[in-house]
């Protein structure tokens, strides 16, 4: 089963993502765990520095069983896709396809008073200014794909998607190994750059499950940077795709970086009994 090949896939890149330190040369500097963990639980962000962080070093990252996810499903597009169990999901339905958003949950603030002492990221840009969470589109097709291409539809995604951010670099694009027609115009001159975590999680998630994936960074229209995951594939019987993008604050992206792997590999295909 597709889901299960996602979780052991997890479970060994976790491992190599802890081993190779760094994840990205771009963020200059980490948000703390407790600011991290705090906004993927829903709660409000901790008012004091985080004593356990040392700036010197890499942060480390969370692991996935700190947070607790639940499956969700939506039979009529054969789709399955896990989140922590407190997010909020909003769904809108068309004729032939479905956009699920899923993010944490505002946390209350009427009680909190800032203080002098309080952290950095206490003190930034309110919940709903910024972004974190997952989208997922599913279409569904009348007749079967006869050429179902992945990279195209990444390329597609992503054309349009830059329409809407600002400053929307995709830092290296994995494809399926079939696929080499114009690989190369995918990675932007920062590829050999890659990390090499984050490359490799890409290569692994596309070997073993198939689609199109993208690493990629962007600046909201409020400019909020911003660091995460697309991913595009195609169902088993070809009758329907999907668009998976994962994205969190460019600062948090160290520290919850196990966390949006768990997000991209907890969407999958839902079989049919008989396949």
């Amino acid at each position: 089963m597709l889901r299960a090949t996602a979780v052991q896939l997890f479970r060994r890149e976790r491992f190599l993502l802890n081993a190779s330190g760094k994840v990205s040369a771009q963020t200059s500097r980490a948000a703390s765990r407790a600011t991290v963990l705090a906004r993927w639980r829903g709660e409000p962000p901790p008012l004091h520095h985080d004593s356990s962080t040392n700036d010197s070093s890499a942060p480390q990252p969370i692991p996935s069983e700190d947070i607790a996810f639940s499956t969700r499903e939506r039979l009529d597009y054969f789709l399955e896709y896990a989140l922590p169990e407190n997010w909020t999901v909003s769904e809108r339905v068309f004729e032939n396809f479905i956009s699920i958003e899923a993010s944490p949950p505002r946390p209350d603030l009427s009680d909190r008073e800032a203080t002098d002492n309080a952290a950095p990221e206490a003190k930034r840009a309110p919940p709903e200014a910024s972004v974190h969470g997952l989208c997922i589109t599913a279409f569904a097709y009348h007749r079967r794909v006869q050429e179902p291409n992945p990279e195209r539809l990444l390329r597609s995604f992503v054309t349009r998607f830059e329409k809407c951010v600002q400053k929307c670099v995709v830092v290296s694009t994995v494809t399926q190994p079939s696929s080499t027609a114009e690989r190369a115009s995918h990675r932007s001159s920062a590829g050999s750059e890659t990390p090499t975590a984050a490359r490799a999680f890409m290569e692994k998630v596309v070997s073993n499950l198939g689609g199109s994936m993208c690493e990629i960074t962007f600046d909201t229209i409020t400019g909020i940077a911003a660091h995460g995951y697309c991913r595009t594939f195609y169902s088993t019987s070809r009758r329907h795709h999907y668009v998976v993008l994962v994205a969190v604050p460019e600062d948090e992206f160290p520290v919850s970086h196990l966390l949006v792997q768990r997000l991209v590999l907890g969407v999958t295909e839902q079989m049919k009994p008989d396949e």
